[in-house]
Parts: structure tokens; sequence; C-alpha cells
């Protein structure tokens, strides 16, 4: 059985862990900011610690049975976090996020402080570094022979002008005719407003 400052420790490192990855979502304007990677490293470590007390305290073999269901259950989340925009897939890198801070939350709640620190730590170094280096690289257009830079490309839409009509059609003529009372071979002309050719009624 762990004391009860032990499970409040690992409970604060989890938490104070998760901010420390939100706050950098956060600054980016990305989902899953500061409350979420918070909540979701607390409770993948409270349930970790939850797995082994509550087998440990009724004698059951499996300690790890409730933390193995965790991984279901953030797959569920980083899912929502993926979307389809302008036919590219977007969220990929907050739904790998969330699934990091679930590894982190629950190393956190098993004691692993070193190794939980140290995973938060290349964390923000692919966040903010690694990143950096694909932005101002372009990287994506480099390596990701499928995608391109929407600021190169340039759409021309041609304009062909307005149909001529030199002759009026025979439904116009017979248009004209019905409205007018003239036979439909009559066929009064009024000149366009360019000077060219003449339009009819």
């Amino acid at each position: 059985m762990l004391p009860l400052h032990e499970i409040l420790l690992r409970l604060t490192v989890a938490a104070a862990l998760g901010a420390i990855i939100g706050i950098e979502r956060d600054l980016r304007r990305r989902p899953a900011g500061i409350r979420t990677s918070l909540f979701v490293c607390l409770a993948t470590a409270l349930f970790t610690i939850l797995s082994g007390e509550i087998a440990h305290r009724f004698g059951d073999t499996g300690s790890t049975r409730i933390a193995s269901n965790i991984v279901q259950g953030i797959g569920f989340l980083g899912a929502g976090a993926i979307l389809r925009e302008s036919g590219s897939v977007v969220g990929m890198t907050t739904a790998a996020t969330v699934f990091v801070e679930a590894a982190i939350g629950m190393a956190v709640g098993g004691g692993f402080y070193v190794v939980a620190g140290y995973a938060t730590a290349l964390v923000l170094f692919g966040l903010v570094v690694i990143g950096w280096i694909a932005q101002r690289f372009n990287l994506k257009l480099w390596f990701g022979g499928h995608r391109l830079d929407r600021a190169a490309l340039q759409f021309e839409v041609p304009y062909h002008g307005v149909p001529d009509y030199d002759e009026p059609c025979g439904q116009c003529r017979r248009r004209s005719a019905a409205a007018d009372g003239r036979h439909e071979n009559d066929h009064e002309a009024f000149p366009r407003i360019d000077g060219g050719r003449e339009l009819h009624r």
C-alpha cells in the first residue's frame, strides 16, 4: 500500500508535467491546451495508482488490469482531435501529444519520476525545436511529396467573354413577333453598349 503523501505527490507531479506540455499547446493556439493536458496526465496517473492499490487491497493478481485499458480510452480521445480540412488531415500532432501525455501520467503513477520528466523534455523538444525547424525550412514540402505549398498555387479562371449572337435565334424571332404583332422576319436591332454588334429582342 502506498502512503497518502506518496499518492498526492505522484498526482501533483503528473498534473505539473501535463500543464507544462499544455502551455506550449496553448501558446500555439492548438487544441488540448493546459487543462486538457493536465487532466490527461492526472487521470492516467490516478488510474495507474488505483489499479495497483485496488488489486493489492482485494488480493487480485491482475494489478495492471485497469491501467491496461487506458490506451484504448486515450485512443478515442486522440481520434476526436483529428479532423479533415481542405482535403488534408489536421490534428495528428495534437492526437500524438495526448497519447504521450497518457504515457507520462502512467509513468508518474508508477513512480518513475525521472522517466516521466525525461519524456516530458523530449516532447517539448519535439514540439518546440523540431516544430520550428520544420516550419523554418518547410520540411513538409520537401519530404511530403503529396503536399503542396498553398502559397505557391495560383489559380486563374479563363474568361471567354460573352457568346456571340450575330443572328437572332428562331425562338427570339417568334417571341418578338408574338409580342409586337409583327411578322417573325421583321427584326428591330438595337446597338450594343460597347458599340459593337447589334442586339435583338
